[in-house]
């Protein structure tokens, strides 16, 4: 049973997770056709009564987990990749928990992947962390927390520093309650938004907050650190999805120009949407004693830095380029292009961002879209 402390936060159960699935289910709620359409793409067979009959059948979280969810993933996987790979199994121990740190590509596609990965080789899906600001939309809120995701505010909306910290501390005791007495995986973010620019770096403040919720001591770093068993997990897209709003992003944020942003909820549909190309996830060696002993003597700022860098370096050995990858470098270089037709493809992709330019230098854009693609093969 949860502690009490984690009410605010925690998913639901599996009694919760029924009474909301009969809320969003009701043809009579007020956001009923938005979820049917949800459902349409889930199971695009199947009548809205047959639909309501399968998950209305689902007594627990596992179950909804083990069949909508991996149909989900299915359907995505099925219509809009060419294929989803995964490796490093041997870096996780069957029935230990373990903290899995990400690179950030996709709001939901990220741990969602993941999730099915793990249903299908055998293993228990994990807690995800769940942004504030996607609990906004109430269908996203109920599906969410349905699927053991918790409550997160990294951004600290609205709070007071007072009330920032003690959200943190609070979100750091919940994880290691958690992976170190619940037994149970939780995925998260290595940062607080998605890489928008193909660089995938670790926030050093997530260490600090991980941190928070074991004994202060200098001696106690170490074991607060690999007693969550942290699993770096490196997520590649041949193509990126919501490239070319992410280099307009990266472009307005560098020339400190407003933007109208797009919704989460309509980001999230892009990144289901859009054709992906082949997907890869490699589950890192796990952070142990022996990669945390040399750090005795740093200060807790180079501690956390270091500690930040060792899964960085994971999460970039294990990222698999793709020829976009290397094309994308062979174009930012000027070197000679080896594949023409995926070339041909960035070409099209940079027209298509230079037709929404409003007034944007679009040279600068296009050499931000490219170094989407080029950065990751970039020597660090």
């Amino acid at each position: 049973m949860t502690p009490e402390i984690f009410e605010g936060i925690r998913p639901y159960d599996d009694n919760e997770m029924r009474m909301a699935m009969q809320k969003i289910c009701d043809p009579e709620w007020h956001l009923a056709r938005q979820f049917e359409s949800v459902m349409r793409f889930v199971y695009p067979s199947k009548s809205a009564d047959e639909v309501r009959h399968i998950l209305l059948s689902k007594a627990t979280i596992h179950d909804l987990q083990e069949d909508v969810m991996s149909e989900m993933n299915r359907q995505i996987i099925r219509r809009t990749t060419d294929g989803l790979t995964t490796d490093g199994w041997h870096n996780i121990v069957r029935g230990r928990a373990a903290l899995y740190i990400s690179n950030h590509r996709d709001i939901v596609l990220d741990s969602s992947f993941l999730q099915y990965e793990l249903v299908r080789h055998g293993f228990d899906t994990t807690q995800i962390t769940f942004g504030i600001n996607l609990m906004q939309d109430e269908l996203l809120r109920e599906i969410g927390l349905m699927n053991k995701m918790f409550k997160t505010d990294r951004a600290g909306m609205g709070s007071s520093p007072k009330e920032m910290y003690a959200q943190t501390e609070l979100m750091s005791q919940y994880i290691r309650w958690c992976v170190c007495q619940n037994n149970e995986s939780v995925w998260m973010a290595q940062r607080g938004g998605r890489t928008k620019d193909g660089v995938d770096r670790t926030d050093r403040g997530i260490i600090k907050m991980l941190r928070m919720s074991a004994p202060r001591s200098r001696m106690d770093r170490q074991r607060a650190i690999s007693e969550l068993t942290i699993v770096p997990v490196s997520v590649s897209y041949e193509w990126e999805t919501c490239d070319i709003e992410k280099a307009i992003e990266t472009y307005d944020k560098r020339h400190g120009r407003p933007t109208a942003p797009r919704t989460d909820v309509s980001q999230i549909v892009s990144g289901i949407t859009q054709p992906k190309g082949f997907v890869h996830i490699e589950l890192c060696r796990p952070i142990d004693d022996n990669d945390l002993a040399s750090l005795a003597d740093l200060t807790d700022k180079e501690f956390d830095e270091a500690v930040a860098s060792i899964i960085d370096q994971r999460i970039r050995s294990g990222y698999k380029l793709w020829t976009s990858n290397k094309t994308a470098l062979q174009m930012k270089c000027g070197d000679r292009i080896d594949s023409t037709d995926i070339a041909k493809h960035i070409g099209e992709k940079i027209e298509q961002l230079k037709t929404m330019a409003g007034g944007r230098d679009c040279d600068e854009l296009a050499d931000i879209l490219v170094g989407i693609y080029a950065n990751p093969a970039l020597p660090h």
